[in-house]
């Protein structure tokens, strides 16, 4: 992060990143950071353990970029996604992934948010963390790309699950892990 941020409860959903600080319009709010942050091939992300790959399903997304599995390793994890985000990510050149900056003034105590469509690369047909999220039967009603859909609706014959993007979820109580475990 390059700003202060506490995790709190969301009205928005589950945990969510909130400003410790004033944020001006235009300021760098988080961006990926080499040897801090990962960036996986879909390779390393299947040879990982179970909870490792529910982990990375939970709070990794798919990189329009580098089309690698990127894990932020900070607060980063719990922007929750609005339609009308106060701040914004974009990819820039010279920057190996995305920089998010604020969109407007942000008052300490408010909630950061991002649209997770513009740096998660969706419908690739190959996104391991859709496979994850399908074979460890990830489900949560309160964030969008958890919510059940064809066969983990309950459908006989189902489509896979509805992804939105990964930095988000807090996954707490309301997630289930094969519907027999808590994920944390």
């Amino acid at each position: 992060m390059y700003v202060r941020t506490k995790v709190l409860p969301s009205k928005i959903h589950g945990l969510g990143l909130f400003a410790s600080e004033p944020i001006p319009s235009g300021t760098i709010v988080w961006k990926f950071t080499p040897g801090f942050d990962q960036k996986l091939t879909r390779e390393e992300v299947l040879k990982l353990p179970e909870e490792a790959q529910v982990y990375i399903a939970t709070y990794g997304y798919l990189s329009k970029k580098s089309g690698r599995y990127v894990l932020p390793a900070d607060n980063g994890k719990y922007f929750n996604h609005s339609d009308a985000p106060n701040t914004r990510s974009h990819y820039t050149d010279g920057e190996d992934e995305v920089v998010t900056r604020a969109t407007q003034d942000i008052r300490a105590g408010e909630e950061l948010t991002d649209d997770y469509s513009s740096f998660e690369a969706f419908d690739d047909g190959n996104n391991v963390l859709d496979e994850m999220i399908g074979r460890y039967n990830l489900v949560d009603e309160g964030d969008p790309r958890l919510k059940p859909t064809g066969a983990y609706a309950g459908q006989e014959h189902g489509e896979p699950t509805n992804r939105l993007s990964g930095m988000s979820a807090a996954c707490d109580s309301r997630c289930s892990y094969a519907n027999t475990q808590s994920c944390s």
